[in-house]
């Protein structure tokens, strides 16, 4: 029976060693959402990867554990004379694998497993404490524990391995544990919550090329902590089944103070499955969004230290809308002048205007571009060149995207795109990248065409914000999280407006560093890309923060505007937030109208 029946030996032989809140030893009893979880894992046993999602303490670790050490024990369910079972246990160091009297280690679970059996089930067996191998000397199963390392049982063979917590593996330790364990084995089974969104284990469970069988452990299915679901709408508790599980009717009094207190810290109430127990845990000291994101809501997104704010982000991508038209900006391969716009679905042009009836933008205001530059060439190690397109209204209006461009490339097509974009006075503003290789060669390439509107970079940690000779913005340093927190505030503000759905997901890839520049997008450092693009290092995000930069240097802020004759074009009557004039009867010259009568009266006194 133990042979052949998984949950069988599991809830009738083993044990849990469950030291909240004091240790004890418990009968591994499983819960409903285990059983299936187990079935379908022992079904990939030998056969295909599986990766397991799953939230804080639900037992996943204990689970592929106790499967191995069934087939230690007694060999394969359905051939009595196939015995001979090797598995690999690797997790993110060598005191996570194995450390004497350790109960967090996984191959003290093994032992502790072991003394509890019944003496009749137990086997003759070795255990060795430095190679950290389990053996049965009965029948030459073992299982042997490993730290991630680049070359993981290499050149080695096992019928399968748990990769325990791989969120939390050294950064690309992951990449090249699963690298070197793909020849060993035909089966490994990924278990973590998430720790941001990046890393192998985000790739495998959200990847959009992953093929690996997926299995789900969630809270909200562990009828110990679902008691009393509900929901909140519109301020009040929604039970979701009043009658087998009904919300205690003490905790629907407590909880309209106990909602006020987390959303002074930050989380999110309404339009989420809750439970008395899960908001117990967000209501515990240095409990923060973050980090409930990570151990209970299998939220990458908002695991980690993001640096832009989500609600905001998911907001706009709800409102935000599909280009109008998609297509190729043809011009001049001598002149680099445009020519014309031409519809295409695999266009690397989107746009989000309608074109006049001569199929050009309007040209009642003027337009900035700002571009992130790649190496090109569209290898593995390449990612996209973005060009992003905004009106001095603060509206982005049309963006390129290309992994294939190179640098040189990239500067013939944005001279003709600063050209079509030409507006009311002249060509558009271009500001780019200008770090490294690639924004040296774009840098040169730009100038020597002769493209007559370049940014010029600013001394920004200066209060005098004097500009140097220098073409282009060095993202770099403290300039760097100043570039990217102007536009997170942008977006918050609503000083920006970004119609692209996929600029705004990018945003959500860049997180809070302790590195130089305080900002970094989760993918750099990562071995593989799913996206098709290479190394994705959020290429539209930054393209986007730079065209606002340039916005800025036009328009200034709210404290410090500039006049568009400030930096050499042509004074308009544009509205904006920051004109003293306006069509008479429109609401900015009713609000300047209401401003000036404040002023008057307050000179007056």
């Amino acid at each position: 029976m133990c042979r052949t029946d998984l949950l069988f030996w599991i809830n009738t032989f083993c044990w849990l060693y469950e030291p909240r809140p004091r240790p004890r030893t418990i009968p591994f009893i499983t819960w409903p959402h285990q059983d299936p979880a187990l079935i379908k894992a022992e079904r990939c046993l030998g056969h295909r990867d599986c990766g397991l999602e799953k939230s804080r303490s639900e037992g996943a670790s204990w689970m592929m554990l106790m499967l191995f050490l069934k087939y230690w024990l007694f060999g394969d369910p359905h051939d009595e004379t196939m015995k001979n079972f090797s598995f690999g246990l690797v997790s993110k160091d060598h005191d996570s694998v194995d450390l004497k009297d350790d109960p967090d280690c996984l191959m003290w679970k093994l032992d502790f497993q072991l003394k509890h059996l019944p003496f009749w089930m137990v086997p003759k067996f070795d255990r060795g404490l430095t190679n950290h191998i389990l053996r049965n000397t009965e029948n030459g199963s073992t299982i042997a524990g490993y730290s991630a390392t680049g070359n993981v049982a290499s050149g080695g063979r096992k019928v399968a391995f748990l990769m325990d917590e791989m969120s939390k593996f050294p950064r690309n330790f992951d990449y090249a544990a699963m690298t070197s364990t793909q020849y060993v084995t035909e089966c490994r089974y990924v278990v973590s919550t998430f720790n941001g969104n990046s890393g192998y284990y985000y790739d495998a469970m959200r990847g959009q090329a992953s093929s690996m069988e997926k299995i789900i452990l969630d809270w909200k299915d562990n009828p110990t902590r679902n008691l009393g679901m509900f929901e909140v709408k519109r301020g009040r508790i929604r039970q979701l089944d009043a009658d087998s599980n009904p919300v205690p009717e003490s905790y629907v009094t407590e909880s309209a103070g106990i909602f006020e207190i987390l959303r002074n810290r930050g989380f999110p109430i309404e339009g989420r499955l809750r439970s008395p127990w899960y908001d117990g845990q967000c209501m515990r000291t240095a409990a923060t969004p973050a980090s409930i994101a990570e151990e209970l809501d299998r939220d990458p997104e908002r695991s980690g230290s993001p640096f832009f704010d989500l609600h905001v982000l998911d907001r706009l991508i709800e409102e935000s809308i599909e280009p109008l038209a998609r297509g190729y900006l043809d011009f001049d391969r001598q002149s680099y002048d445009p020519e014309r716009f031409t519809e295409s679905k695999e266009g690397e042009w989107s746009i989000w205007f309608p074109p006049l009836a001569g199929g050009g933008p309007p040209e009642d205001v003027s337009y900035i571009i700002g571009a992130d530059i790649s190496s090109g060439g569209g290898g593995s190690m390449g990612s996209n060149s973005c060009l992003s397109v905004c009106n001095t209204r603060g509206e982005k209006v049309a963006e390129f995207v290309s992994p294939r461009v190179y640098p040189q490339g990239l500067a013939h097509i944005a001279y003709a795109a600063g050209h079509w974009f030409k507006g009311m006075n002249r060509v558009a503003l271009l500001i780019f990248e200008a770090n490294g290789p690639c924004g040296a060669q774009f840098s040169r390439e730009i100038q020597d065409i002769g493209y007559q509107n370049l940014f010029m970079d600013e001394r920004e940690m200066e209060i005098s914000r004097t500009k140097t000779k220098k073409v282009g913005f060095s993202n770099q340093g403290e300039k760097r999280s100043s570039l990217y927190g102007q536009y997170r505030q942008a977006l918050q503000m609503g000083r920006f407006s970004n119609p692209s759905a996929l600029s705004l997901e990018e945003c959500k890839f860049y997180h809070i560093s302790n590195k130089p520049g305080g900002i970094e997008h989760s993918s750099i450092g990562s071995r593989d890309d799913p996206s098709g693009a290479g190394l994705n290092h959020g290429d539209r995000a930054t393209a986007d923060a730079l065209s606002y930069r340039g916005l800025i240097d036009i328009v200034g802020t709210d404290t410090h505007p500039r006049r568009a004759s400030d930096i050499g074009l042509i004074e308009h009557k544009e509205p904006s937030i920051f004109d003293t004039e306006a069509p008479t009867g429109s609401f900015l010259w009713r609000k300047i109208e209401d401003n000036q009568r404040r002023k008057a009266i307050a000179d007056t006194w």
